[in-house]
């Protein structure tokens, strides 16, 4: 799959709620193991980034990317996830509460982290699946079965 841009404040008109859940089947294979890329990320209207999950297959990490109360991005990383990157298909689940992220890998919570206090995201923007996260000019291939915002940050306990 390559890149898709889609206008943002069409699809979360309210913008995102404060808690909610990122939900996405996947898999990635050749290169594209070992490359620093964004599965997903919205945007403001100027290109910057406002919330996102980064995988990075030099470190074997996932990575969420919000912005902070002060406008500074903030980064929550899960390491050690060699299992992740390899060619096989991946449930890959984050659940974004007040004070905390959570990640799940195939229906396995791996690991809860604080955060600090999230600032609002911008609707202006766009979506965007797929791109690499120091050159989103270019387009990582990728296979995607479904990919899901939900509003309820415990769907993915229940998954």
């Amino acid at each position: 799959m390559y890149c898709i841009l889609i206008l943002h404040s069409a699809i979360y008109s309210n913008g995102l709620p404060d808690e909610y859940s990122f939900l996405t089947t996947f898999r990635m294979s050749g290169a594209t193991l070992q490359k620093y890329w964004t599965i997903w990320q919205i945007q403001d209207s100027s290109g910057k980034e406002q919330v996102g999950v980064n995988l990075n297959g030099q470190v074997k990490s996932v990575e969420f990317s919000y912005k902070g109360v002060d406008g500074s991005l903030q980064t929550a990383s899960f390491l050690h996830l060699p299992f992740l990157f390899d060619s096989q298909w991946h449930k890959l689940m984050i659940s974004v509460e007040a004070n905390s992220v959570t990640l799940f890998i195939d229906c396995i919570k791996v690991e809860t982290l604080n955060i600090k206090p999230k600032g609002k995201i911008s609707t202006d923007g766009f979506a965007v699946l797929g791109k690499l996260k120091n050159n989103p000019q270019i387009s990582v291939p990728f296979e995607i079965q479904w990919m899901l915002i939900h509003c309820d940050p415990l769907r993915p306990q229940r998954e």
